[in-house]
């Protein structure tokens, strides 16, 4: 009996072990994680609470509608920046969204969505003139996805036809995007980004309904091609947390470090160059939505 008792004694201690471990404030990420291939990337989601939502990027702050989705992104003007501040409204109807960008209060684009099945199935950008009265130009896009609900193809019907074609590695990973222009001689190359991975990151990537948010994945240099980096309606493009991004018209490749709060959130990325050099730094905040407080 004594024997039984001192080995459930050593068990509790060792499980109370493993929680505290797991439930330090913060871990810091090294830009390059040691695994042997792809196989080797770690798969264990930290411990997290789902219910926080995003309010804060950088110097973005988002709020919310009643029903969860996201209402306006605001960005200030910043101090001797020669940046101007910067609206974003998002309205919603039965199978169409409208995203509609402002500079300092005057319209300066209007993205609208048509959505199938909860995902992108077209796109039409109209572009206005100073004042925001006048159209400078339009632009449509189709979205093709694939078995698994990944987007794999944006179709720019602009002056000139454009594609965009994303591939994915075997855990589910965007790894690249490919444009290229479509002429009568044949497809001829624009640009190129490759994204490299590391372990699983969980928080914020794991919203209610299962979706990925872009800029949490890849960052937001492919954004433009695609749509906007707070919509998740274009389908999953991975849960790893993004190591590296490589683009072939600059020189530069950037990595990336990030600092995870408690609930395995991250509440800071910072940016690299090849050489180790620091590039920005940006903190994400979170919050309870309203309606999960009691």
């Amino acid at each position: 009996m004594k024997r039984l008792f001192k080995k459930i004694v050593l068990l509790s201690g060792l499980a109370c072990g493993l929680f505290l471990v797991s439930c330090q404030d913060e871990s810091r990420v090294a830009t390059i994680q040691p695994a042997a291939g792809e196989q080797g990337i770690s798969q264990a989601p930290p411990l997290m609470t789902p219910s926080f939502r995003l309010t804060k990027a950088g110097d973005e702050t988002l709020t919310y509608n009643a029903d969860g989705r996201i209402k306006q992104v605001n960005r200030p003007a910043a101090p001797n920046s020669g940046y101007s501040a910067y609206r974003t409204d998002y309205e919603y109807s039965n199978n169409d969204i409208v995203v509609t960008h402002y500079l300092d209060n005057v319209k300066e684009k209007k993205m609208e969505w048509q959505l199938e099945n909860g995902h992108a199935s077209k796109l039409k950008v109209t572009e206005y003139k100073a004042g925001g009265v006048n159209v400078l130009s339009t632009m449509h896009a189709a979205y093709q996805y694939n078995g698994q609900g990944q987007l794999v193809k944006v179709i720019l019907m602009d002056k000139v036809l454009k594609t965009v074609t994303v591939s994915y590695d075997n855990l589910g990973n965007a790894v690249k995007f490919a444009l290229v222009n479509n002429t009568e001689n044949g497809d001829e190359f624009v640009n190129m980004m490759r994204y490299e991975y590391t372990e699983y990151v969980g928080g914020p990537l794991e919203l209610d309904k299962g979706e990925t948010l872009p800029m949490h994945v890849f960052g937001q240099e492919t954004i433009g091609w695609i749509g906007d980096p707070y919509l998740p309606i274009f389908g999953k493009f991975g849960k790893n947390r993004l190591k590296k991004s490589i683009r072939t018209h600059y020189p530069a490749t950037y990595k990336y470090t990030y600092n995870l709060d408690a609930n395995g959130y991250v509440k800071e990325q910072t940016k690299w160059t090849k050489k180790g050099e620091f590039v920005e730094s940006k903190q994400l905040t979170y919050a309870i939505p309203t309606k999960n407080r009691f």
